[in-house]
């Protein structure tokens, strides 16, 4: 529960004092919303907090929890600032209507999460040799305290794969805080909790602003997390399923945009975009053609109003596209070229070459833990 509560305060608190600078009123944002836009700023926040470490070789749990403090104070302190009180992060519950929806998705979320511990609990929870393969790109970067060069891969020396780097950024300051990284299955599920937490609460934003009724709503959410095939996604420790929690906070805020026209939202969307990127490209695809597809029917309806807001999102694509270059220079690869190199691998290699050994090797025949990390990792009950 504490390493849940750990990876919840992560990716909410430092994006939650955030959400404070540009929507610093309590009516700019309703509570779901404003807990979406935390997550996706938090984890901008704890990319940049992470590669900035790694880079110096700092990736470790002490100034990984100095960092975040200090982010987090200092964007209270700019929301204080703009004009943010402690009455903006609460919910608005002063009509039925908006108590009745407040505990409807509290609802969802809830029992989202609730059906995918009881499954983890009564089924024994096994996880498909990719899932190793990312916890063992995650444990390189928890074991060195910065992003590797390279790795071996099914007995080759292979560029270390960063085209997922916010997302294993992130989880392994996670794991360097909370000292899960001597226990992988529960690390695993507590991120795909966290995860499930996530997604269902994307979901919900997004059926609210698409449907008219709490029911409408509520049902469109509950067909979205309960439909067979995503349920075995959001089971699953992958990058693409924490990727669902970004695209749909894309989906809503394309939305947003071109239904209320103002800039801070562009720019939430902005790094929105750029963190999903980092974090897996499919994803972030498909949230450009949703984007393309919204701005279409926009301008069906007010071509004037939809092209001056197009106008206004094109510094936003070049920050987007900076963000996202800057990120992969920072981690010093040629993403695009690692990216062949992996492509290049025999047929006869499974998964793409990805190799899930390295997990197992890390864990079980040696230490993972440098004397860096040593120096962290908890005292033993």
């Amino acid at each position: 529960m504490l390493a849940f509560l750990e990876l919840a305060g992560m990716a909410v608190l430092p994006g939650l004092a955030a959400s404070a600078v540009l929507y610093p009123r309590r009516t700019d944002l309703s509570f779901a919303q404003r807990l979406l836009v935390a997550v996706l700023l938090s984890w901008a926040i704890d990319t940049a907090l992470g590669i900035g470490l790694a880079r110096a070789g700092r990736l470790l749990a002490g100034p990984v929890a100095v960092g975040l403090a200090a982010a987090t104070v200092a964007a209270g302190v700019a929301a204080y600032l703009r004009g943010a009180r402690l009455a903006t992060f609460l919910p608005e519950l002063r009509t039925p209507d908006a108590r009745r929806a407040a505990a409807v998705g509290l609802a969802l979320v809830a029992a989202a999460v609730g059906a995918h511990y009881v499954r983890q609990v009564l089924q024994p929870w096994r996880e498909s040799l990719v899932a190793w393969y990312y916890l063992g790109d995650i444990l390189e970067i928890v074991r060195s305290a910065s992003i590797p060069i390279e790795t071996i891969d099914h007995g080759k020396t292979m560029p270390y794969e960063v085209n997922k780097i916010s997302w294993s950024v992130v989880l392994a300051e996670w794991l360097s805080v909370s000292g899960l990284y001597n226990a992988p299955m529960r690390a695993m599920q507590t991120a795909v909790l966290a995860t499930v937490a996530g997604v269902t609460l994307g979901a919900w934003v997004l059926s609210r602003a698409l449907c008219r009724t709490v029911v409408g709503a509520a049902t469109a959410t509950i067909l979205f997390v309960a439909e067979p095939r995503m349920v075995w996604k959001l089971a699953g420790f992958r990058g693409e399923s924490f990727g669902f929690v970004l695209f749909l906070a894309a989906a809503w805020l394309a939305l947003r945009i071109f239904a209320r026209h103002r800039v801070r939202d562009i720019f939430v969307y902005a790094v929105c975009l750029a963190v999903l990127a980092t974090a897996h490209m499919v994803p972030a695809a498909v949230a450009v053609l949703w984007t393309a597809g919204v701005a279409a029917a926009a301008f069906v309806r007010h071509r004037r109003r939809t092209l001056r807001t197009l106008a206004t999102t094109i510094p936003a694509a070049a920050l987007c596209l900076a963000m996202v270059l800057g990120v992969w220079a920072a981690v010093g690869r040629d993403v695009i070229g690692g990216q062949k190199a992996l492509a290049g691998r025999t047929p006869y290699e499974p998964y793409l070459g990805a190799d899930p050994t390295r997990a197992f090797v890390q864990l079980v025949m040696g230490d993972p833990m440098t004397p860096k990390v040593r120096r962290f990792r908890p005292p033993e009950p």
